[in-house]
């Protein structure tokens, strides 16, 4: 995700992502 979208997700966030929808969520409120 981070070289495709250019988003860097922290190692403490990126703990929480679980799921295809855990994604969605982070990206869609972090841009």
């Amino acid at each position: 995700l981070e070289e495709e979208f250019g988003i860097e997700i922290p190692d403490k966030d990126a703990e929480k992502i679980k799921t295809v929808n855990d994604v969605v969520g982070y990206v869609s409120e972090h841009i």
